[in-house]
């Protein structure tokens, strides 16, 4: 949590003084570096950080630009859906024609819209702070290399916990 994140970085001051330290939760952390290099996902630096009621809008609206009907599925459940998928790293572009459910062919078809839905309002749902940052270091080699030039301890709290999207960042 940023609570805890916060007491951590207290701690931290006192360990190391006014040395350069970047510290938070992994969300706060690719917030930091997505508003930094946003260009490289077709964001700008800008953007906005939709929380899940602005989400939820978004998604509803996708629904409505998709043309489907949820009738055997809940907004909130596709919206858990949508989040275990890029949590996976799964993009809208990989699910589509890989679909095999009902449910994964209401998705395949609201998901990509949904994505250029936030892209056209320059936004992020949570999901996307980790997605987009592992896709740019993914992508990116040389930005690796900067970032890796530039940390040189990482510590993650609780990294057992950790999922695929927050591993590969």
């Amino acid at each position: 949590t940023n609570k805890a994140a916060d007491e951590m970085k207290s701690r931290l001051r006192q360990l190391v003084g006014e040395a350069p330290v970047w510290m938070g939760t992994f969300h706060s952390y690719c917030a930091r570096l997505l508003r930094r290099y946003a260009p490289m996902v077709g964001l700008p630096e800008n953007l906005t950080i939709y929380d899940a009621d602005d989400a939820e809008l978004a998604l509803k609206a996708a629904v409505k630009l998709a043309n489907v009907e949820l009738t055997h599925i809940t907004i909130g459940s596709l919206a858990q859906k949508i989040s275990r998928l890029k949590n996976r790293l799964v993009t809208s572009e990989m699910l589509l024609g890989n679909a095999v459910s009902s449910d994964e062919h209401l998705i395949a078809r609201v998901y990509p819209i949904y994505q250029q839905y936030l892209l056209r309002s320059a936004a992020v749902d949570f999901d996307d702070l980790l997605m987009h940052v592992a896709i740019m270091l993914r992508q990116s080699p040389e930005l690796r290399a900067e970032l890796d030039r530039g940390h040189k301890y990482i510590l993650v709290d609780e990294y057992q916990d950790t999922n695929l999207a927050q591993y590969a960042v």
